[in-house]
């Protein structure tokens, strides 16, 4: 096979790796958005039983 027939296949795995990437980008972004979410929460709750001398 010649490198002008080699090209486009190779195009197409390359985007399809770029989008199964961007796909995993998303997900990794909604995981770390829940993650701060519940990081927030949780210091919320310690600075409040902080405030109330709780520990």
């Amino acid at each position: 096979m010649d490198d002008k027939n080699l090209y486009p296949a190779m195009i197409g795995k390359l985007r399809k790796m770029l989008a199964d990437s961007t796909v995993q980008i998303a997900a990794l972004q909604a995981q770390i958005d829940i993650l701060a979410k519940e990081n927030q929460r949780l210091t919320d709750q310690l600075n409040k039983d902080d405030d109330n001398g709780n520990a």
